[in-house]
């Protein structure tokens, strides 16, 4: 195993726990990275800048508001594998804002989200320091990191039966500005014990942005309070399913709503939505192949509202959206703009989004920032059979969507890991990629 020192860094982590135990908690850490020039000098001159890091369960790198990179590597429990970036091209002249976006899943909230197959369920942590040239300019626990609580939903319906909750989120200003320092801020507080720090050799996901730009159709909807929805198997008779105060999967309850009408319009803005006679309405996309990353929603809104983005990699015979498995993001808005990004991955060809009581929307761009292992291509091939040729694309293209940092069993759903199936993805890796790291780390 290739071990990892912190030079000065120790791990940290919000310094109050929750009153009770609760499915999943969401933390902003922060810290303003002073690097203002010398007076009479010019420009930015601290050759070259890592930043070297890890959390539990999984966290996302921003600085100066725009996002890096997003981790962590998974590994076994009482691990944590440590991610090195590169961010000289990312800071300026004077103050950056370091912000890193970690979220904890609740291993003592039994009741609920007792198990997973994608994390070890640990205690929540973070550590990480900035190194010039060898100079440490600043380290968790060494130097005051700030952090606070993001308002996302901390019990609310599960992804799956072995995944844990969905997203729900109250967009309000202190969800975007915590990232440029500002918001209820504690300083971060030490924890007592830490993991053995693994070095993460293999690829990481570019995050680079693929747009949904087809829009297949659109029009009013309404509720349909009397239709039956057939709980989730891994939600029946859980009491504390059935006490929850709002549940994303509603979204299998609208109808067509005859009396409804709603206009669509491009414009420089992007996509105009301007119901009559309707509260609520959607508009379905699609992204042209099969992606699994992070969603990102760029839309200005007449009013206060809610928002629920439907992801799926197929349709029904009918053309719908299937729920094979809760795959609804929900998003409580203010008017106005707003930018939002899933922390959550999701698998995506096609996407629904329903908008409840905003009025007239415009849609200025619906992506995805890929999150599956790259392809360097090492390897290829070629034949005169294209049917052949077809099946060797849809092989390595199942293959990269179900490995990041270990072979997974499903690109969102579950996200295992299975070393015996890892004897067959191992070779085929190896075979499709010419890389062997990702076997190399799960091993």
């Amino acid at each position: 195993m290739n071990q990892v020192t912190f030079s000065a860094a120790k791990a940290v982590f919000f310094p109050i726990p929750p009153a009770e135990p609760v499915a999943v908690s969401q933390y902003g850490f922060y810290y303003a990275l002073d690097l203002t020039s010398p007076e009479g000098e010019e420009g930015l001159d601290v050759g070259r800048v890592v930043i070297r890091l890890t959390a539990r369960n999984i966290y996302r790198l921003y600085i100066n508001g725009e996002v890096i990179m997003h981790g962590p590597a998974r590994t076994a429990h009482g691990y944590c594998r440590v991610d090195e970036v590169d961010i000289t091209d990312r800071l300026t002249d004077g103050v950056n804002h370091i912000a890193v976006e970690v979220v904890a899943y609740g291993r003592e909230w039994t009741g609920y989200n007792h198990y997973s197959n994608d994390c070890t369920l640990e205690d929540g942590l973070f550590i990480a320091e900035i190194e010039a040239n060898g100079e440490v300019l600043c380290a968790t626990g060494r130097d005051e990191w700030q952090v606070c609580a993001i308002k996302r939903a901390p019990v609310c319906e599960r992804i799956s039966h072995s995944r844990e909750c969905v997203e729900i989120y109250t967009l309000d200003d202190d969800y975007y500005l915590w990232k440029l320092g500002f918001g209820a801020f504690q300083a971060a507080s030490l924890l007592g014990d830490e993991p053995v720090y693994l070095a993460h050799e293999a690829l990481m996901p570019s995050l680079k942005e693929y747009f949904f730009e087809e829009v297949t159709s659109f029009g009013a909807v309404k509720v349909d309070p009397d239709r039956k929805i057939e709980e989730f198997f891994y939600e029946r008779g859980n009491p504390i399913f059935a006490s929850l105060p709002e549940r994303p999967t509603d979204c299998r309850k609208p109808v067509e709503d005859p009396d409804g009408v709603v206009r669509a319009d491009f414009n420089e803005e992007g996509l105009v939505l301007t119901p009559e006679n309707a509260t609520d309405f959607f508009t379905t996309w699609e992204g042209g192949e099969s992606r699994v990353g992070f969603i990102r929603i760029a839309v200005t809104c007449e009013q206060a509202g809610v928002i629920d983005i439907v992801r799926s990699e197929i349709t029904d015979v009918d053309g719908t959206l299937p729920y094979y498995f809760n795959n609804v993001t929900r998003l409580h808005v203010p008017a106005g703009l707003t930018e939002f990004i899933t922390m959550e991955p999701a698998l995506a060809r096609y996407m629904q989004v329903y908008f409840r009581g905003v009025g007239q929307v415009t849609v200025h761009s619906l992506s995805i920032l890929e999150d599956s292992y790259p392809d360097e291509k090492r390897a290829t091939f070629l034949c005169s059979n294209d049917n052949i040729n077809r099946l060797y694309k849809a092989a390595k293209k199942t293959l990269l969507l179900n490995t990041l940092d270990i072979f997974m069993d499903c690109p969102e759903r579950e996200r295992g890991g299975w070393l015996c199936d890892s004897l067959w993805t191992g070779r085929a890796a190896s075979l499709l990629l010419s890389d062997n790291r990702v076997e190399r780390e799960y091993l």
